[in-house]
């Protein structure tokens, strides 16, 4: 095993991965993250290929860095825009459908969000049978309870298609062809 450090500073063994797995790679399209610049007949120029995007489209182009904004580096990786920093990490939704090394999204205390939609806490990209607002994961009293948002094609709970319900550790949660294992922090056991 051999550690390596991006420029971002994240470690990562890098036997295992040929660049950074935690540095956005791709934007929100699926196509690769480049840098771009406007000359003044406003033609487009890539002029790089970095963890940068382009937020306006005018000859003083701004873009945002994703080691410096985390809520746009979390978007890029279908988790949301909102960091969670004022709400308490209470799980995970974990799949291996949409990368082969695993993608795992945050859970945090109160709604959570889950469509296809760029509007959702977590945003699931290229599967046509998943509802732009397809299911809400509600966090409360130390409960998980799920409500199927009226989606086209329904939430599946361990094999089951369920309207709303209460989820439990590691149950298995299906939207649209995108299968999710939902993991629970045991709060009971480590003192919180």
């Amino acid at each position: 095993m051999a550690i390596k450090t991006c420029r971002n500073g994240h470690n990562y063994d890098d036997t295992l991965f040929s660049e950074c797995p935690i540095c956005p790679k791709k934007d929100i399209t699926g196509s690769k993250t480049q840098l771009l610049s406007f000359d003044d007949a406003n033609k487009t120029k890539i002029i790089g290929s970095e963890e940068r995007t382009v937020a306006t489209g005018s000859s003083d182009a701004t873009y945002i860095p994703a080691a410096s904004c985390a809520g746009f580096q979390t978007k890029i990786a279908g988790i949301g825009t909102e960091t969670g920093s004022d709400r308490k990490l209470v799980g995970f939704l974990v799949t291996y459908d949409i990368h082969p090394l695993g993608t795992a999204f945050r859970l945090y205390e109160g709604k959570n969000l889950v469509g296809c939609s760029r509007g959702c806490d977590i945003v699931i990209e290229n599967d046509h049978l998943v509802s732009s607002k397809h299911l809400t994961i509600l966090y409360r009293n130390k409960a998980f309870l799920f409500k199927d948002e009226f989606s086209t094609n329904g939430t599946f709970v361990n094999g089951n298609m369920e309207n709303e319900g209460q989820l439990y550790a590691n149950d298995l949660v299906k939207v649209g062809n995108t299968r999710l294992m939902f993991l629970q922090i045991p709060f009971d056991k480590i003192g919180f």
